[in-house]
């Protein structure tokens, strides 16, 4: 996960082992990574986050484009 997109990277459609590459690096760096498919309607609209404790709903988070 990133903090402010650190470390984010967006690959092409078919290029999945840069994103393979691009996780491995993270990982050997001692970050976490995660992949996971690109969603346009994010970077135009934004997205919720759930935040959960212990399974627990606790609060939803707006994330606004830049």
């Amino acid at each position: 996960m990133s903090a402010g997109a650190r470390g984010t990277a967006r690959c092409a459609p078919g290029r999945a082992a840069d994103a393979v590459r691009h996780a491995r690096m993270l990982l050997e760096q001692g970050r976490t990574a995660s992949v996971q498919p690109y969603l346009p309607l994010v970077e135009e609209e934004g997205e919720r986050a759930l935040v959960l404790f212990a399974g627990i709903f606790s609060h939803a988070i707006r994330k606004q484009a830049c």
